[in-house]
């Protein structure tokens, strides 16, 4: 997962906005595998978690373009919740 959060830093919107669609791709897998085997966790949120991943997604929402931000807080959104001034991942 690491590796594949490189590309949120790359300037190019487009592939920010390749990058978006995958990670949200990447989330409903996850939520398939955690229903699928009766886990608790989404395992991708668990792996964004653990390596303090969520930095790069909330930058993300700070770049200057309305496509690139409308698609991330949508993911935010669906898998991330905000407390006071942080988000964190989702728990359930």
């Amino acid at each position: 997962m690491k590796a594949f959060f490189q590309c949120a830093e790359m300037k190019d919107h487009e592939l920010i906005l390749d990058f978006i669609e995958c990670l949200g791709t990447i989330l409903v897998i996850g939520d398939d595998i955690s229903k699928r085997y009766n886990w608790k966790f989404n395992p991708f949120l668990v792996e964004i978690s653990e390596n303090n991943l969520l930095q790069k997604i909330e930058n993300i929402q700070r770049i200057d373009n309305d496509e690139v931000y409308e698609n991330i807080t949508l993911i935010m959104d669906q898998y991330f919740v905000c407390n006071d001034t942080e988000m964190e991942v989702e728990k359930g």
